[in-house]
């Protein structure tokens, strides 16, 4: 064991600083008064005894003197005078630290030295050693132990015979918080051992209970002995509960009741307050406890790892330098993600209200840039959490709703989303729109349970765009098909690279001051963007109530926010890019949208090379010919591919290509390469899949276009 016996013998306090000292200068006088009385010679004819006598009384220092008179008087030969030089002779030159001697030889003669009132002499705190904290004595009389030299100690003997201080542990432990989080309520403590070893622990409560299971943390930890009994155990809590701080602890990161955002490295309310080393923060005079900023866990790279990510980053990257930037890497599309990410900053609010909060999804080919889109908006929580894979079966029902419970108001990425998954798995997607989350039990009760809320908003990816209509009705459906890019737009993409390395948290602080302003503007532009959308979309026109309110949030999110800060596109550039949306995601709830399907799977074989233009099809202005029957086979073989299941007949596909509103008619006569045959003939601007885009991306393409598309630079 690690004992500290050898500091217990240094450096004891003087008379004058020290009740050691004056119960031992009572105890000598009791002694001088006896051996008066009784006229002992104590002293003999030894004369180095005698020396040795005097030494030990000028240990008490000028008021021993009249001691040594006492015991020197006893003796046939004394002389007051020489006794007197006897005594400065000691006191200049003595060793001695303690009247010892002077005790054995009394003892010896058959002197007593116990003071009067030896109840009242003999306390513990009359033996408390040299050089302890002052708060040492009310520890000692309060809970019957003390603190020194980063260890505990008892005092042992009694009120009779004096006490000595015994140590019962290598180290000293201090609770810094009481963090009280429901069924399992913690402790965070500091501990530091002899050797000057200290550790900052996150530590269950239960874990000091019981004397096992406080050994087992202890001696678990390191070097941090305690050989002490129940009751000093008890002795201890006693004291550092009482002293101990209560603190909440942060559940998940983000948006808080208390009313500030939290970062796995402090708070945002307006200003910046960040953790303290054992990632404590103080708010309204409240302590909260985030546990990914406790610096104990700074080097565990498995330990909240999620939450760690979560972090703020200080810089003077503004809203308006990441926005631009972002809307010219990714155009239109990037409208939408990034009104999307701002709505979910209010997400907590806008659910409360509307009882729903959207899904967004993008599909198209792999490689254009969907997931890169998410990523970067992303950044605005701090480094991008890792996308979770809907196909993958590990990944559960229950673990997607994990996903959107672990922060508030943040943003969470599904990706590769397929038709071939279970319709368990599209329920649950589903719920993701009402904030369904599940239920689990939990230890307060036989029949308790607890609720797993989803309180974030989730962008999804995936080549294929949602079989099922009311998981459709549930999104807002952006087709994004890019998979080749100019020097330009690498390079913008670059510029914005480079933006979010520096960190944009800055920008989420920025947003977040303007929430009184959201809260305050919501429900009447709301109102009054729905109503709009609703006469410039032309009524229902396909477009159901439920997927028009979720653009109206964008156009909501748009219009509250563009009065405190500028956007670089317009409200009307933003509602004319939702009408097209909002059309091409009607289209495609058409019957199970088989026929939109087939020109999904037309732009699929195309971007695949598996049908050329001039062979297969022909696209002039806003009139595609089609080759159904070479279509037709390709159809069938991506089909089962893409979806799982066969097409339909091509009698049956024909049919509805005939019937739906972008048939223009049958051509008999139709070239394409070399050879001349009869086509389908559709409107182009009415299949809502951009084969025009793909065509102008190609080198060597013979496509021409009524209009060709502005460039712009989504990536």
């Amino acid at each position: 064991m690690d004992l500290n016996i050898d500091l217990l013998d240094e450096n004891l306090a003087s008379p004058e600083q020290n009740k050691k000292k004056e119960l031992e200068y009572r105890k000598c006088l009791a002694a001088a008064d006896r051996i008066r009385d009784r006229k002992v010679d104590i002293l003999g004819s030894d004369a180095l005894e005698r020396e040795s006598c005097c030494h030990a009384i000028a240990s008490l220092g000028e008021r021993g003197r009249s001691v040594w008179h006492s015991a020197a008087g006893q003796s046939a030969n004394y002389d007051k005078d020489t006794a007197d030089h006897e005594f400065d002779l000691a006191l200049q030159n003595t060793r001695k630290k303690t009247p010892s001697v002077f005790f054995k030889m009394c003892k010896a003669a058959g002197i007593d030295t116990a003071p009067e009132n030896s109840f009242d002499a003999y306390k513990p705190t009359d033996f408390l050693p040299e050089g302890v904290a002052p708060s040492a004595y009310e520890d000692l009389e309060t809970y019957g132990f003390f603190e020194w030299n980063n260890q505990y100690f008892k005092m042992n003997g009694s009120i009779t015979s004096g006490f000595s201080p015994e140590p019962f542990s290598n180290f000293t432990l201090e609770v810094l918080y009481h963090i009280y989080n429901g069924v399992f309520p913690r402790r965070v403590v500091r501990m530091r051992n002899i050797r000057g070893r200290e550790l900052v622990l996150d530590v269950q409560t239960k874990a000091l209970t019981s004397m096992n299971a406080f050994k087992e943390f202890t001696e678990g930890s390191g070097n941090f002995l305690f050989w002490g009994g129940p009751a000093d155990l008890m002795k201890l809590k006693s004291k550092l509960y009482e002293q101990e701080k209560s603190c909440m602890q942060v559940e998940t990161l983000g948006w808080h009741t208390a009313g500030f955002f939290a970062f796995s490295n402090g708070i945002f309310n307006g200003q910046w307050e960040p953790v303290d080393e054992n990632g404590v923060v103080a708010y309204q005079s409240k302590n909260y406890y985030i546990p990914s900023g406790n610096q104990s866990y700074a080097d565990d790279a498995y330990k909240y790892a999620n939450e760690k990510r979560f972090l703020h980053t200080p810089s003077t990257v503004n809203f308006r330098q990441w926005e631009r930037e972002y809307t010219l890497t990714y155009g239109k599309p990037g409208y939408i993600m990034l009104l999307y990410t701002i709505s979910c900053l209010f997400s907590d609010y806008i659910f409360k209200q509307r009882n729903n909060f959207p899904i967004l999804f993008f599909f198209g080919e792999g490689g254009s840039g969907k997931s890169s889109m998410i990523n970067s908006a992303q950044y605005l929580f701090g480094r991008p959490q890792d996308p979770l894979k809907i196909s993958e079966k590990a990944n559960t029902d229950k673990a997607k709703i994990r996903k959107m419970a672990q922060f508030v108001n943040a943003l969470a990425c599904l990706e590769e989303y397929t038709n071939k998954i279970p319709t368990e798995a599209k329920n649950t997607l589903r719920g993701l729109y009402d904030r369904f989350g599940y239920e689990r039990g939990n230890l307060e009760g036989r029949f308790s349970t607890e609720s797993v809320p989803i309180s974030s908003g989730v962008a999804i990816t995936g080549n294929e765009y949602p079989d099922d209509d009311p998981l459709l009705q549930r999104c807002i459906l952006m087709d994004y098909n890019r998979n080749t890019f100019t020097q330009a737009e690498k390079e913008q993409f670059d510029r914005l690279r480079s933006l979010q390395e520096k960190g944009i948290t800055s920008v989420t602080c920025e947003l977040l001051g303007y929430r009184s302003l959201f809260e305050k503007n919501f429900v009447e532009v709301y109102k009054q963007t729905n109503k709009h959308l609703y006469e410039v979309m032309g009524g229902n026109n396909g477009i159901t109530a439920r997927m028009r309110e979720n653009y109206a949030l964008m156009c909501t999110t748009y219009k509250i926010m563009s009065m405190a800060v500028e956007f670089t596109f317009s409200y009307e550039e933003l509602v004319d890019y939702l009408k097209e949306v909002a059309f091409a995601q009607a289209s495609k709830r058409e019957s199970g949208g088989e026929t939109q399907r087939f020109w999904d799977i037309m732009l699929y074989l195309l971007n695949d090379g598996k049908i050329k233009h001039g062979q297969e099809f022909e696209l002039n202005g806003n009139r595609l010919f089609i080759r159904f029957t070479e279509l037709h086979q390709q159809y069938l073989i991506a089909h089962r591919t893409m979806y799982g299941t066969i097409g339909l007949n091509a009698a049956t596909m024909r049919d509805k290509l005939k019937n739906s509103e972008a048939y223009a008619g049958k051509v008999d006569s139709k070239r394409f390469d070399d050879k001349k045959t009869s086509a389908m003939e559709f409107h182009y601007d009415k299949v809502n899949v951009d084969i025009a885009r793909k065509l102008n991306l190609q080198d060597g393409n013979n496509a021409s276009t009524d209009s060709e598309p502005k460039p712009e630079l989504p990536f």
